[in-house]
């Protein structure tokens, strides 16, 4: 799909942008850029994250970018939150992969036999460096955050055998 990478706000008098593509990445927890595109439009890093991918584990920084996808009727993402990756084996028009944190703001369709795919945004997420975005950790949310065990089998056992008795 292609999409058009727009400077950071911060970029003193740049007009330029860089269009390429975005590959859908549904085994992708965390969407991301190729990070020396976001470094060459003068993004600068809001945060750090772990990633885990096939090599092992890496942090790698976010960064709050500005993008549209061109003819495809969607408004702009005005800082979204892109994970900065190392996309230089990749094919060199590959701007972006959006992950699961992208699709969730839509519905994805798609028909593997005809390849055909259908994205459906009703309005991009507003997401201002501050704010964080539902789904995503920060590496101090990673921290603080803890699952609850859940007690649910042990109610629905003892209703079951109150009935039974």
């Amino acid at each position: 799909m292609r999409v058009r990478v727009y400077p950071s706000t911060s970029a003193p008098g740049s007009l330029q942008y860089k269009d390429g593509l975005a590959l859908i990445d549904t085994g992708a927890t965390r969407s991301g850029i190729c990070k020396s595109v976001a470094e060459s439009l003068h993004y600068k890093p809001v945060d750090f994250v772990g990633i885990s991918h096939a090599s092992g584990q890496s942090r790698n920084p976010v960064f709050p970018i500005n993008f549209e996808f061109p003819g495809s009727g969607f408004p702009p993402f005005n800082g979204f939150p892109l994970v900065g990756f190392d996309l230089s084996s990749q094919d060199p028009e590959l701007l972006m992969l959006l992950g699961r944190d992208f699709l969730l703001f839509g519905q994805l369709y798609y028909h593997g036999p005809s390849g055909f795919y259908e994205i459906i945004i009703p309005a991009p997420p507003r997401v201002s460096p501050d704010e964080k975005v539902p789904g995503i950790k920060s590496s101090k949310q990673e921290k603080q955050t803890k699952l609850k065990p859940q007690k649910l089998h042990k109610k629905r056992n003892k209703s079951r055998s109150k009935k039974r008795k």
